[in-house]
């Protein structure tokens, strides 16, 4: 081949990669959110005024990725692999910090119980990402089927890329002898003045906080927010929220406030994840009318 094709052919396999990641779908937010105007706190960030967060079921973005979850074979957590449209891992450089992180994994149950993760998985030298169960979540679920969410920024688009999956682990394996689950025990959760629930519609969903034995409770950064909250249901698909700022954070029973525009009617569960100290899962059904 002469320098001149060489080049033509380089130009061309450069101009076409541009416009396939120019392609890939744009949630407008690194989580899921519009009207992305952040507001800093004391260091921590807030949504602004106008931002909410948005239902997505990632199978319906078709990005030119696919997601493949597997069991590890002593059932205590899982690898999993992130395909281009070629078949091929994407590496863990084309992976760009977003929260603190490299790539969100997030798990809910769907049979076998009810429960909610959300993970970090490592990356290893041949492209795979492995991840472990909490022993206290291992201690607590007996195993089920799960609808698995992945939410990375890719390197060169700056993009968010979300992805879903589904898998199963008959048995949740753990060293652990306990049988109780601080985890999801610890703290207790209850909405406050919840408006009436209607699909499409945009609302915020106020909840206030605290320790069940009533001591009060202190909040710490959790992945550079003050909490998180996921939006689940019977159908796929999952809404990824940070708390808009009120003022009402602190205090014995703080306070955090979540904006969103709602999906389809159905049940759902709102979760909401906090460090408080250590980190805890409140979970807090939610029905939605049409």
């Amino acid at each position: 081949m002469s320098p001149r094709r060489h080049i033509v052919w380089l130009t061309a396999g450069a101009a076409a990669l541009y416009f396939l990641l120019r392609s890939l779908p744009d949630t407008q937010c690194t989580f899921l959110h519009n009207a992305h105007e952040p507001v800093m706190v004391g260091g921590v960030e807030f949504c602004g005024e106008n931002e909410e967060a948005n239902f997505y079921n990632p199978t319906d973005l078709k990005f030119p990725f696919k997601l493949i979850v597997e069991p590890r074979a002593d059932l205590t957590g899982g690898t999993l692999r992130i395909l281009d449209d070629s078949g091929r891992d994407v590496m863990p450089h084309d992976f760009a910090i977003s929260h603190t992180r490299q790539l969100h994994l997030h798990l809910a149950q769907v049979s076998g119980g009810q429960s909610y993760l959300h993970l970090h998985p490592e990356p290893q030298l041949d492209g795979s990402w492995t991840f472990v169960f909490p022993k206290d979540f291992a201690a607590k679920f007996a195993g089920g089927d799960f609808r698995i969410y992945a939410d990375f920024m890719h390197e060169r688009s700056r993009r968010t890329v979300l992805l879903a999956a589904t898998a199963s682990w008959p048995l949740l394996q753990t060293n652990s002898t306990s049988t109780t689950s601080a985890l999801y025990t610890r703290l207790q959760a209850e909405f406050i003045d919840l408006p009436v629930l209607r699909a499409g519609e945009s609302v915020m969903l106020k909840v206030r906080l605290s320790q069940k034995d009533s001591t009060p409770l202190k909040l710490e950064t959790l992945m550079g927010a003050l909490g998180h909250a996921v939006l689940v249901g019977a159908q796929p698909g999952y809404a990824h929220m940070h708390p808009s700022w009120t003022g009402r954070e602190s205090g014995e029973k703080p306070e955090l406030a979540f904006r969103v525009r709602l999906p389809a009617a159905g049940t759902y569960t709102l979760w909401v994840h906090v460090n408080a100290g250590t980190e805890s899962y409140i979970a807090l059904p939610l029905v939605i009318s049409e």
